[in-house]
């Protein structure tokens, strides 16, 4: 895979301040002392733990772990690979980007998403010159009708596809664009007789918009009664629907802590006509949890408006499941007396409309009011039928001061007590529990037994040695300050006094090379030693800080060691657990002479080690060659075993002297 020069790396880095990366995607608030918090967008919690640290450009969360710099908050938030994150960075930055040759298939993927996205961009203009033009009157004299002015089919970007065949096909190809390029967008498709054909056509368009502003897909609204009335583009190269939301930049600007969820495009467009424009919709498909952590990362309530019809009164509860599921705050707003905001909206006006909004319900007033709307739709429904569905409808109400205060309504309505009420509503309970217990009647201890554990419950991150513990409190020094690359341990000569050592042993403590600043070599082969590489040479030149560091842990990702056996999850175990080292330093308050000595003795510590390593593979060998008859050389690979282990000894004995 093809790699980015690291100093454009850096540039990106600079160029993207992490708090206004971040604020895009989660409500951030000053809590402590300069750092921002938020409710951490990667896992589910009601009390924020996200931190932002903008003196050091990283995010950490105290949660769920974890931890980096801007481009790694964009590759976990976008679920895209690490070259992806920066050169979406880069691309809003406007960083020119130094490349080297990279891997074939994955430059010829980049390419095609990159002309997909131009050929969105492009039909995107077309639709709207389209609608602007004399041939879209008849599209423009339908958004009238429908109350969409101007300036509102303008702030959504709204377009017309004509009724032609391949009116789009013929514009993009005369833009330069391949047919390869429109498929990927699904702009285009193959007709019965093998022609190419739009997709789209006799439609009002609703382009799909990300906060990045690309064109990601359209959805269209046949203005004629023929037909389907609503076409959506099908999933691409660049688009998955149930990873984004349509209206949701224009939510965004809103600012509101707010979000209003509804079912179509139109039903957004309605309430932007009333002035509300914190309004997103689903695209074509029931609400996904990706969709419902993207709306808990910015709002703190979600009001479900969905139509009142039977499919999307079923498909509001369906969304508040969902919700609830992803920790985020939902009610519903009912609106009576019409099928949808649209509806509303034309019937009632825009004060009524938004008088509604702030009459929202939670999930059991929701459902004891449609059951109450079914009864007035229905007359000669049994009354009976009707209290037995309210009475369990109730009794699912975790709550018992809710319960309570729906038992008094429902005991005026029906002339009952609330008292007598109640106690049918936990009795209801009770049983419910009992039915429960009779089915889980598998033994706890045995449900958390070797054989019933999931294969990832029972994996196990591989064992950390002692030198990479070391190696890592050294890199975590390092990190807080940089200028102790040029420190050189030292063992002089009077800590040697008072122990009985060969002149090699006493040459080996006392060599260049054990007094040498930081090398790679000090590092074991592998992740921790291609790090090394160029974390020194930052270190030397003053560009290291906490946010190119963990740039580099981050490309450990997509630059393969020699044995390729490094996946995400190590290098995901191996970023927290720098982070967690690094913020336990910056906890301690070290001074900068103990810093300097901890640094020292860190560095001394690995020395002493990679000569026990040594020592063990000499003997090895050694033995090795005793058995197949060359003595001589078994004879002084075990010679400078016995060094090796004898200096390492001697290290630890006066490191651990000085402690």
């Amino acid at each position: 895979m093809g790699l980015i020069s690291q100093h454009s790396i850096d540039d990106v880095i600079r160029a993207n301040d992490i708090v206004d990366v971040v604020s895009r995607y989660v409500r951030l608030e000053k809590k402590s002392g300069l750092n921002l918090f938020g409710l951490c967008p990667f896992h589910d919690e009601k009390t924020p733990s996200f931190s932002v640290v903008p003196s050091k450009q990283i995010f950490y969360c105290f949660g769920c772990h974890k931890g980096g710099n801007v481009i790694k908050f964009i590759q976990e938030i976008e679920h895209i690979s690490y070259p992806e994150a920066i050169r979406l960075l880069a691309d809003q930055a406007g960083v020119v980007l130094d490349e080297e040759e990279s891997d074939g298939q994955w430059k010829i993927k980049r390419e095609r998403r990159q002309q997909a996205m131009s050929a969105l961009l492009e039909a995107a203009r077309y639709f709207y010159s389209t609608l602007e033009s004399p041939e879209g009157q008849p599209a423009r004299e339908y958004l009238a009708r429908r109350g969409i002015d101007r300036g509102i089919y303008r702030s959504f970007g709204l377009g017309f596809a004509l009724d032609r065949w391949d009116g789009l096909f013929q514009h993009l190809k005369e833009k330069g664009f391949e047919e390869s390029a429109m498929t990927d967008a699904g702009l285009i498709r193959r007709s019965s007789q093998g022609n190419w054909i739009d997709f789209f056509r006799g439609r009002v368009m609703f382009p799909v918009i990300d906060l990045q502003g690309r064109i990601l897909a359209f959805g269209g609204r046949r203005i004629e009664d023929d037909g389907p009335k609503y076409i959506n583009s099908p999933e691409t190269l660049v688009y998955q629907k149930g990873k984004h939301l349509f209206g949701w930049p224009q939510a965004q600007r809103a600012r509101s802590e707010e979000m209003i969820v509804v079912e179509g495009y139109m039903d957004v467009i309605a309430l932007a006509r009333a002035g509300v424009r914190n309004v997103v919709a689903p695209l074509g498909t029931a609400l996904t949890p990706y969709q419902a952590q993207l709306l808990g990362r910015t709002a703190r309530n979600v009001l479900l408006l969905f139509d009142a019809d039977r499919a999307g009164t079923e498909a509001a509860l369906r969304a508040h499941e969902v919700l609830q599921q992803a920790n985020v705050s939902a009610r519903f707003v009912l609106l009576d007396g019409a099928k949808d905001p649209d509806d509303y909206l034309n019937r009632f006006g825009k004060g009524r409309l938004v008088a509604a909004l702030a009459e929202s319900l939670d999930v059991t007033g929701y459902q004891l009011a449609l059951l109450a709307q079914e009864q007035k739709e229905i007359p000669l429904l049994p009354e009976n039928e009707t209290r037995n569905r309210a009475l369990s409808i109730l009794s699912e109400e975790p709550d018992g001061v809710t319960r309570e205060l729906y038992a008094r309504r429902l005991g005026e309505r029906w002339r009952l007590s609330s008292k007598t009420i109640m106690e049918e509503v936990e009795r209801r309970r009770t049983q419910r529990r009992d039915d429960k217990m009779k089915v889980s009647n598998v033994d706890y201890r045995d449900s958390r037994s070797p054989k019933s554990m999931t294969h990832l419950q029972q994996r196990r991150a591989p064992a950390q040695t002692s030198e990479d513990n070391h190696a890592m409190n050294l890199m975590a020094l390092l990190v807080t300050e940089p200028s102790l690359i040029k420190e050189r341990p030292r063992i002089e000569e009077s800590m040697l006094e008072g122990f009985s050592l060969s002149t090699a042993v006493r040459e080996m403590l006392l060599s260049d090379d054990t007094r040498m600043p930081l090398q790679p070599a000090d590092f074991s082969p592998g992740a921790l030693r291609q790090l090394a590489l160029s974390m020194i040479d930052s270190a030397a030149d003053g560009t290291l800080t906490m946010a190119t560091f963990l740039a580099r842990v981050d490309q450990l990702d997509v630059q393969d060691d020699s044995n390729k056996k490094k996946t995400a999850e190590n290098v995901e175990a191996l970023r927290r657990a720098f982070l967690q080292t690094i913020k336990t330093f910056e906890k301690m308050r070290i001074k900068p002479d103990d810093k300097r000595r901890l640094y020292k003795r860190a560095l001394l510590t690995m020395r002493a080690e990679s000569w026990e390593n040594d020592a063990s593979m000499l003997n090895d060998k050694g033995s090795e060659m005793e058995i197949s008859g060359q003595k001589e050389n078994a004879d002084r690979a075990f010679s400078k075993a016995a060094e090796l282990m004898m200096s390492a000894q001697i290290m630890r004995t006066i490191l651990q002297g000085e402690q």
